[in-house]
């Protein structure tokens, strides 16, 4: 009998552990995986990937920095308890740099707390109630799990939250972001410790794998059944089209040939785990390359990687650095593919934004080298299509046949579209007294926003994410684009 008080006594010990919150929330090798899902003015789907950018002091206390949906968070963990505070420059319209809590890992059944949150692009202050404690896997331990409760009958659909040590909230780390918005829901997919998957939730229908922002490429880029499509477009739009003609050997070394729908070779490319290298063959049109090699593309790039590409302006060649703002994946076909959204700091470059999308290349087009930063033309990948199979297409051109020109295409952006930087307001201003039919569409071809407006007026954009879109003006006669970023 005694033994047996002794061995039930080990047991309740072990059990009360595992509810007892020990492990670190801020931790620099761990990456949350998010899904945002939009149902206003149709549906769009964004999954991010956020992370710890960098520590800093603020009043003598060290933070840790988050930017998600281009605001700044600092958290700070005391115990069991998590804080944050907004950093400027605010995009809230009551917004300070207060702190306020975030998490409690020490809460227990029927316990209450009182959260200040960014509810709407406001701080409001909500109870919430403890319902259960348990415990769930991650990774190989088991971590305290505590189930949040509040019914407001303002906010029917966000009255569940459950909290997990070191991940944080069912709906993200800073889970805050995405709450109470009435036409978005806000999930946690996967949580990531350096490059190991700890935990997949549910909701993300076992899509980790392909969403971790350490995600390897294991797609072929250079296959033979491949055909890219690019239109560069100003007033008309002039359509190219690409393929693998052949192979040949070039300094000992094996390299695909590409060339257009005329037959003619372009460039020679070859891949190399990760990356693609380009040697020209059309040197006469571009005398600035030499026919060596440079590198065209690097799959294997993770957030807040840096790479120097070589670029052709008007007249020169320019080497660039870009820095890659975020990793996550798209779906093509039935399969999820890598995606790299990069930036180029230089604040008067012509494009400072574009896409490298896993197997097939850059939104800008094959060889964006050659288009996105000449001053007479915009450039895109219009089609990409996979042994006959179209898996990519832009919302705009899509995969007409070649040399099919749409009706009269303006772009000077002076008289479409003004826009602040945050995008929450745009503003069609064209010298007409009709209607307008503006569309605006992701890169990848859905179409969030479609509404008749007057020419000239503000609308609200408050619903858009980040990421790169093109805004389509329809009147009458003509159509008018711009493409935008939002962050």
């Amino acid at each position: 009998m005694k033994k047996l008080l002794i061995f039930t006594i080990i047991i309740l010990a072990g059990i009360s552990h595992t509810q007892t919150a020990t492990a670190q929330f801020l931790n620099k090798e761990a990456t949350w995986t998010v899904s945002y899902e939009s149902t206003g003015d149709g549906y769009l789907q964004s999954i991010i990937n956020v992370s710890i950018e960098k520590d800093s002091l603020i009043n003598d206390t060290l933070y840790s920095i988050f930017n998600q949906g281009g605001n700044k968070y600092a958290l700070r963990e005391d115990s069991n308890k998590v804080y944050f505070r907004l950093l400027p420059p605010f995009h809230f319209p009551n917004a300070d740099s207060s702190e306020h809590l975030l998490y409690d890992f020490g809460l227990e059944v029927n316990d209450s707390i009182r959260l200040n949150l960014l509810i709407n692009e406001f701080y409001t202050q909500k109870f919430w109630k403890v319902t259960n404690v348990d415990s769930v896997l991650v990774g190989q331990e088991y971590k305290k799990r505590i189930l949040l409760e509040y019914y407001d009958s303002s906010y029917p659909d966000f009255g569940i939250l459950y909290w997990i040590e070191d991940l944080g909230s069912s709906a993200g780390p800073l889970y805050f972001t995405g709450i109470s918005e009435f036409e978005t829901k806000v999930n946690l997919y996967c949580y990531w410790v350096n490059n190991e998957l700890f935990y997949c939730t549910e909701s993300s229908n076992g899509r980790c794998k392909y969403l971790s922002p350490y995600y390897p490429v294991t797609k072929k880029f250079l296959d033979k059944g491949a055909t890219w499509i690019t239109v560069k477009y100003s007033l008309d739009a002039e359509f190219t089209g690409y393929s693998i003609s052949k192979d040949t050997i070039i300094n000992d070394t094996v390299y695909s040939i590409i060339s257009d729908h005329y037959s003619h070779p372009v460039c020679a490319m070859r891949e190399d785990g990760n990356k693609v290298f380009f040697r020209l063959l059309d040197t006469q049109s571009y005398p600035d390359f030499d026919g060596s090699e440079y590198l065209l593309y690097d799959f294997g790039l993770k957030r807040n990687d840096s790479i120097r590409l070589k670029i052709v302006a008007p007249n020169h060649v320019t080497n660039e650095y870009w820095k890659v703002v975020a990793v996550d994946s798209i779906l093509l076909g039935e399969e999820y593919n890598k995606r790299i959204w990069l930036e180029n700091p230089d604040p008067n470059a012509r494009f400072r934004y574009q896409y490298w999308i896993e197997h097939i290349g850059s939104t800008e087009g094959l060889l964006y080298f050659t288009g996105i930063s000449t001053f007479d033309s915009y450039s895109a990948l219009s089609c990409y299509k996979l042994d006959g199979i179209q898996l990519y297409a832009h919302p705009t051109f899509g995969c007409q046949a070649l040399g099919v020109k749409p009706v009269s295409i303006k772009t000077e952006k002076t008289n479409i579209i003004l826009y602040k930087s945050s995008l929450h307001q745009v503003k069609i201003n064209l010298p007409l007294h009709e209607s307008c039919l503006l569309s605006v569409y992701t890169i990848n071809g859905q179409k969030i926003i479609s509404k008749e407006i007057p020419c000239n007026q503000y609308i609200n954009a408050g619903i858009i994410k980040s990421g790169i879109y093109i805004f389509e003006v329809k009147t009458k006669n003509s159509i008018y684009r711009e493409k935008a970023i939002s962050f």
